[in-house]
């Protein structure tokens, strides 16, 4: 498998994890500077695709890939909840707020 494909398979497994598996996986993602931009950017993309499926414009989605698995994440998660992980935290705040 691909390193997107492996950031992909890491981000759906996460949604489903508890705290402590999610802070696990990211101070092992932190060992590895070089990858923690390039995981960040593939993980927006793939919220992105979550939120375009939720406004009924999956047709604009960027992983059709993985289209099936995006859109039925968008039908279990709030809209709430995928704009606060596009927004970068559960409270919708980014590092700039």
């Amino acid at each position: 498998m691909d390193l997107r494909g492996r950031q992909v398979d890491d981000l759906l497994r996460l949604v489903s994890a508890g705290r402590v598996p999610r802070l696990a996986h990211a101070a092992a993602l932190a060992q590895d500077e070089a990858q923690v931009l390039p995981t960040l950017v593939t993980w927006q993309s793939i919220w992105r695709d979550v939120w375009l499926h939720q406004v009924q414009r999956g047709d604009r989605a960027l992983n059709v890939d993985r289209a099936p698995t995006l859109c039925a994440l968008a039908e279990r998660l709030s809209p709430q909840e995928v704009t606060a992980a596009l927004r970068g935290g559960p409270h919708g705040r980014s590092c700039r707020s």
